[in-house]
């Protein structure tokens, strides 16, 4: 959604990508201060794939969408998709 709005700054891109964070990695990606949602998604991505919880052994199966086409957990995040219905729009704390 971000990258479809011509009118949002660079700046207003990556504040409205970081609403959509879980709280540690929103701290995280405002201390670096990123001016563009490129590098932005990807530390974020980062962080999480490198500060798992120590109790999370395996990542949970991806939602299947149609029949035969699934989701990751980065993909939404680069997509700025739900993580819970995969829609555009909102996050998993504001589903509908």
């Amino acid at each position: 959604i971000i990258y479809k709005v011509e009118e949002m700054s660079d700046i207003d891109k990556v504040m409205h990508f970081q609403k959509g964070l879980v709280v540690e990695i929103k701290q995280e990606v405002k201390l670096r201060q990123f001016r563009n949602t490129t590098d932005a998604i990807s530390f974020a991505l980062m962080y999480d794939r490198t500060h798992a919880s120590p109790h999370h052994v395996e990542e949970p199966t991806p939602m299947e969408i149609g029949s035969s086409r699934f989701v990751s957990r980065e993909e939404c995040l680069r997509s700025n998709l739900c993580f819970y219905c995969k829609e555009p729009g909102h996050r998993l704390a504001t589903c509908p």
